[in-house]
């Protein structure tokens, strides 16, 4: 034992020797010293986050540490500099975790900002939790002289203060006091725990170019107060904090700082002006009520609510700690958003949100799960990989639900997916991005956008459904989806790329479009745009290049337009500022044909726009149309002029045409108005003459019109026809209708009758309208030929009433017409139509009041009938009948005569029905050969079943004297598609040739004396829509004659007309039977006619036509007419062949050309100027024109050279079918002659001649072709 004891003692004192000099080295020798420099730059530099440098290490180490020039440095470069620090402490209380400093000073510092965050290289989040005990640490005293601050931007502060503190175990006493040397920055600190009460009182000053705010960047005063004195198991802490720009804190602290179980804090909010970002999420103010628990290892955090006048808070976060790091988060939060919270989010997601989730440790990083709810919103994640601090990556779905607020395309909803990586100090990028709306819109490819930058892209292809597409174009029917692929890069305030779209066929109505490719390529969007778009149809049929170019967001200019297709090309180019209003244009189009600038648009014609419209400055704009028109509408000589300053444009229009569909044509059409844009805006009509219907309209005073919320007219006053007027005021805006119409004896040009109406309305009134109406014909001049009655509408319904008397016409009718008062004035026509109409007399006066077409009606007719149902569909019953009846078409003089005719009305299914039948005949008939038997439907569409027979039926009409045809047609389909479908076989047809020959007699229009009106020139006008297709055959086997002008011919037929009213197609043809045509006082046999139709040029059909005659001289002459009818080919053949002029020669002298005499060549000429159309006289000669006043087939002068009273005049006419007498006398009346000629057939003649000296010779011809 005593030797072991000796052993350990020498050990004892080995290793107390080894320490001995182990303490001497390290702090004595300069080798240890350099190595304690070393760890404690480490140290420090642990602490800053950045590099740290000691000038030197001096004093009595190790109870007293002296360290010379210190300096602090980060990426930035020096931060912080301390001349002299140094420390007197106990190093043994180490061994125990007490640290016990004597004193502590720091003399001499420079603080020139604030440094670098320190960067946390750890691979886990330190977790907050409260510590189990305060640290032992007592500083007897401690002091700072001469720190010098001197933050970028404001004046050096120099700060001094001193301080002690004691803390551990029962103990816990600071007290910390320091100033500037101006009164710019103040820290006092005192905290004292005597027992088990707690005494606190802090306070911080700095003003807003003190040391403490520019360090810390507040952007203001900082001024924090935190005092409380009480017992630990129920402390409270008030506190009081403005913090610069960044805004106030106050409330409270509390809890049980023995336990510790739980701290509440109840605190006001206000955020500055830095915190705006925040501001517009939780607001300006609020109070916050929340708790937080700390946990074994953790702790929780409850929202107990946040309120603010935007939003209401509620929630909790709940996590974990492992080994000082955090281990798992749970996060569960609501919130309720007001009206006016961020109302560019709320109105996509709603006035609710949740947020749930939780994160927990994985493979090298946090796995993040959650989801966050909203009314209109949804997104989810799972798995998502974070490491809280600088990024999280993964997978997320977003569901958007049913909002009418989204873009168009999402407002039923949309579900998107895709990919996601989020840095936080960078970028957030998207791959493999799947969108697709409940509407058909969808997107597949990528996204990124950076933070610091603002910069985004997108590449990938849209996809756009047919209903989309067709929701966003009206009026087109998509065959297909629309595709797209975006190349888009840049900033949201200036971004460009490229849009490459394939637009599939599309429909418009009738019209069809081709499928195209469009490229939009462009820079500066959205607010200064520039770039090119360019378009192709597919098949070719149409192109559209631009260039345009955009500024201020606003202004626009479109130039290097080319916009072309078949038969149509618009070029030119323009500009507008969408915030003044300012523009130019300068536009040129040309149509033609079918051309279509517009599906279902066809525009022929040209149009030229120019001018500008400028502030401030002389503007013109001018249109100009030669001839312009589409389908249902046209204008002739156009001219639109605007000019003066923008505040106030003088307009002259000018028209000497203008149709719409089936309304009267205005012609003469002259306008003078001033537009004041910014005065409502205000029309000042000045001036209106036109011819409306061949009525004469004109303006008798100016006449103002206001546009704004309410639309006042003003004094429009005007004549119209011979004796007719027109006045209107009024008032009209959504709370308001007031005015008054007064027209009297205004005509009604296509029923040739005239109106008088009284009109006063006012909504404010308990029956808003009442009034008087009469309409007179003025083709029956009698009291029984009018119609007239009063009305009133009592904001319910319109009652119209005949007003009794001598007049034929009975009606009591009765109309739904709500007036509905919000949002804003309508009428609604919904509801029951209820009404009786009754009439005993001649048709004649009916007829006045219908087109014209329809006036000639004769007859007896009784009506009498009753309305119900609704306007959608209205159901009528009733009968009618007409009796002895007639119609005569003016145009063509087709009649038809005793007309009996009836028709029964009864309610059917879906509306009504009418039943009917008709039989008359032709003007020399007694019998009914033309029936028609059928109904007609009237429900959602109107439709008619009907059939048309002729039985041996004898008619005229135009150009056909006499026709008699069997045969049926049925008229069936809806009133504006209907089909006539059926056969007529033709038994006899003559038909007569009338050309008006030239008399040098003018027309002479007839006008009614008193009447209005005048006939409407004939022009390219719009038609309205053909509403009747044809399917009928017509078949003649022969007796259909042609005859007129020398021509008498019989033909067979055999044809089919199809297409519709407007545009009929025939195809078919027409064969010779025989005939024979009179050709320059000579009559040829035709031995061949055919009229072929064909689809090759429709309804233009091929000739192919020869007639043949023998001269005298034993040549065959032969006129050929070939090809189309619009251009005919009509030549001169001879067997045996000879030129033109000696054909013409043989055919009327019977002697080849070089014989003729002077008269008897200009005669040829004549002929073959006839031949060929031309010439002065229509084609026939001075002779020819002399042979038709006089009414003969043959006038021949020969004039004898030598002996001018040897000359001979020859007259001769065709006085039955193949008998021919002419006539012949010299100049000096001595040798006259009279021959007969008579042809038996067409080989054998016999001819006869009496001469003035009494000798008659008789001859008989033969002759034949071989």
């Amino acid at each position: 034992m005593k030797r072991a004891l000796i052993i350990l003692a020498c050990l004892a004192a080995i290793a107390s020797a080894a320490t001995l000099a182990a303490y001497g080295w390290l702090f004595s020798s300069p080798q240890g010293r350099a190595f304690l420099e070393g760890r404690i730059e480490a140290a420090l530099e642990g602490l800053t986050g950045g590099r740290v440098a000691i000038g030197a290490l001096e004093g009595d180490l190790p109870s007293s540490i002296v360290l010379k020039n210190l300096r602090f440095r980060d990426e930035d470069g020096e931060w912080l500099f301390i001349s002299h620090a140094s420390a007197e402490w106990r190093p043994l209380y180490a061994f125990q975790r007490k640290y016990v400093v004597k004193n502590a000073m720091i003399d001499g510092a420079r603080l020139t900002r604030a440094p670098r965050r320190k960067k946390d290289d750890q691979s886990k989040l330190r977790g907050f939790e409260l510590p189990e005990k305060l640290p032992l640490l007592a500083i007897d005293a401690f002091s700072i002289r001469n720190l010098e601050v001197a933050a970028p931007g404001a004046a050096p502060v120099r700060i001094s203060g001193s301080g002690a503190a004691r803390m551990g175990g029962p103990l816990l006493n600071v007290r910390l006091d320091l100033n500037g040397d101006d009164a710019r920055d103040e820290i006092a600190v005192l905290l004292e725990k005597t027992g088990r009460s707690l005494s606190s009182d802090m306070t911080i000053k700095s003003a807003e170019d003190g040391a403490i705010s520019s360090l810390a960047g507040l952007g203001g005063a900082l001024l924090v107060t935190a005092k409380g004195d009480g017992p630990l198991a129920d402390y409270e802490l008030t506190l009081d904090a403005r913090i610069g720009a960044f805004g106030a804190l106050e409330g409270a602290v509390s809890g049980n700082l023995e336990k510790l179980d739980r701290i509440d804090l109840d605190f006001s909010v206000n955020t500055g002006a830095r915190l705006a970002d925040i501001s517009d999420v939780i607001g300006r103010t609020g109070r916050l009520s929340a708790q937080f628990a700390p946990m074994q290892d953790g702790g929780a955090l409850k929202i107990v609510r946040f309120v603010s006048p935007i939003i209401e808070v509620d929630g909790e976060a709940v996590w974990r700690n492992r080994d000082g790091a955090l281990s798992s988060v749970g996060i569960g939060a609501r919130a309720n958003l007001a009206d006016d919270w961020r109302p560019d989010i709320r109105r996509y997601i709603g006035d609710s949100l949740s947020v749930s989730g939780e994160i927990a440790p994985g493979s090298g990083a946090y796995r993040a799960s959650g989801r966050i709810d909203a009314a209109f919103a949804s997104v989810d994640f799972e798995n998502a990989q974070t490491d809280l601090r600088r990024f999280i990556r993964g997978r997320a779905n977003v569901d958007l639900k049913e909002n009418e607020a989204l873009p168009p395309g999402f407002k039923k909803g949309a579900r998107a997916s895709g990919d996601f990586d989020v840095d936080f100090a960078g970028a957030v990028k998207a791959a493999s991005v799947a969108l697709e709306t409940a509407q058909g819109l969808a997107f597949k490819g990528d996204a990124d956008f950076a933070f610091d930058s603002k910069a985004f892209s997108v590449d990938g292809a849209a996809t756009i459904a047919p209903d989309l597409a067709e929701r966003a174009a009206r009026g087109f029917e998509f065959s297909r989806a629309v595709t797209a692929d975006l190349d888009l890069q840049g900033v949201v305030e200036n971004f460009g790329g490229r849009i490459v779209a394939t637009l599939p066929a599309m429909r418009r109505g009738e019209a069809l479009t081709a499928p195209m490719r469009a490229t939009l390529a462009a820079t500066g969007m959205p607010s200064n745009s520039k770039g090119r778009i360019s378009a192709r149809a597919v098949d070719g049929s149409r192109r559209l290049n631009a260039i345009f170019a955009q500024s201020d967001g606003a202004a626009w200019r479109v130039g290097d337009i080319d916009y072309a297709g078949e038969g149509f090309a618009l070029k030119g180019a323009a500009a507008y500022h969408a915030k003044t209003g300012e523009g130019e244009i300068d536009l040129d189009y040309r149509g033609e044909g079918d051309g279509e600038p517009w599906p279902g648009l066809r525009l022929s014609g040209d149009l030229t726009a120019k001018g500008a419209l400028r502030r401030g400055e002389k503007n013109r704009i001018e249109l100009k149309s030669s001839n312009l028109a589409s389908k249902r509408w046209a204008t002739h000589g156009l001219t639109v002029i605007a000019a003066g300053s923008p505040e106030r444009l003088l307009v002259n229009a000018k028209a000497g045409e203008i149709s719409i569909a089936a309304l009267a044509p205005i012609k003469d059409a002259v306008a003078v108005m001033t537009l004041e844009p910014d005065n409502g805006p205000s029309l000042r009509l000045a001036r209106l003459d036109a011819k409306i219907g061949g009525a004469p309209v004109k303006t008798t005073a100016p006449a103002q019109i206001k546009f704004g919320d309410t639309i006042s007219v003003e004094n429009f006053r005007a004549d119209i026809g011979a004796r007719g007027s027109l006045a209107i005021d009024g008032d009209f805006s959504d709370t308001l209708w007031r005015g008054n119409v007064i027209a009297r004896s205004a005509p009604i040009m296509s029923a040739a009758s005239i109106v008088d109406l009284d009109l006063d309305l006012d909504t404010n009134e308990p029956a808003p309208a009442h009034g008087r109406f009469s309409i007179t014909s003025q083709i029956s001049q009698t009291e029984t030929a009018s119609l007239s009655g009063a009305f009133v509408w009592d904001g319910r319904r319109v009652h119209a009433t005949d007003a009794g008397g001598d007049s034929a016409f009975n009606l009591d009718l009765s109309l739904p017409a709500r007036l509905n008062r919000a949002p804003a004035l309508s009428l609604d026509m919904s509801g029951a139509i209820s009404g009786a109409a009754k009439y005993d007399g001649r048709i004649e006066t009916v007829a006045g009041f219908l087109p014209a077409t329809l006036q000639t009606l004769e007859g007896d007719l009784s009506l009498e009938g009753r309305v119900s149902g609704e306007f959608g569909n209205p159901i009528l019953t009733g009968a009618m009948t007409v009796a002895n009846g007639a119609f005569t078409e003016l145009a063509t003089g087709l009649s038809i005569v005793n007309i009996d005719a009836k028709a029964q009305a009864n309610a059917a299914a879906k509306g009504s029905r009418i039943m009917f039948e008709a039989s008359g005949g032709g003007v020399a008939q007694t019998e009914k050969t033309i029936t028609a038997k059928g109904f007609v439907t009237i429900a959602d569409k109107a439709r008619l079943g009907s059939t048309i027979s002729m039985n041996n039926a004898r008619l005229s009409a135009g150009p056909v004297s006499d026709v008699t045809a069997d045969g049926e047609i049925e008229l069936s389909g809806p009133f504006d598609n209907l089909l006539a479908k059926g056969a007529f076989a033709v038994r006899n047809l003559d038909a007569q040739i009338i050309t008006p020959e030239p008399t040098g007699l003018v027309d002479v229009n007839v006008v009614i004396v008193d009447g209005d009106g005048e006939p409407a020139a004939n022009f390219n006008r719009a038609a309205p829509s053909a509403s009747i297709r044809y399917d009928i055959s017509v078949k003649g086997e022969d007796r259909i004659f042609i005859r007129g002008r020398g021509l008498e011919s019989e033909w067979s037929a055999d044809i089919n007309m199809s297409g519709r009213a407007d545009e009929p197609v025939i195809i078919g043809r027409m064969s010779l039977k025989k005939g024979d045509i009179a050709f320059a006082g000579r009559r040829f046999d035709m031995t061949r006619g055919v009229v072929a139709f064909d689809r090759l040029s429709v309804n233009d059909p091929i000739l192919d036509m020869r007639a043949e005659r023998e001269t005298r001289s034993g040549v065959d002459a032969k006129i050929v007419v070939a090809g189309r009818a619009k251009a005919p080919k009509i030549t001169l053949e001879s067997s045996p062949t000879l030129p033109p002029e000696d054909i013409m020669a043989l055919i009327l002298f019977d002697k080849p050309a070089n014989e003729l005499s002077a008269i008897e060549s200009l005669q040829v000429a004549e002929g073959l100027a006839e031949l060929g159309g031309i010439g002065p006289f229509g084609g026939n000669g001075v002779t020819g024109a002399a042979r038709r006043a006089l009414g003969l087939d043959l006038l021949n002068f020969d004039i004898d050279q030598t002996d001018s009273a040897a000359s001979t005049l020859t007259v001769g006419k065709y006085v039955a079918d193949g008998l021919f007498v002419s006539a012949t006398q010299d100049a000096r009346g001595q040798n006259g002659s009279v021959r007969i000629e008579y042809e038996i057939d067409d080989s054998f003649t016999v001819e006869t001649e009496l001469r003035q000296d009494g000798d008659q010779t008789v001859s008989a011809n033969w002759k034949r072709d071989f």
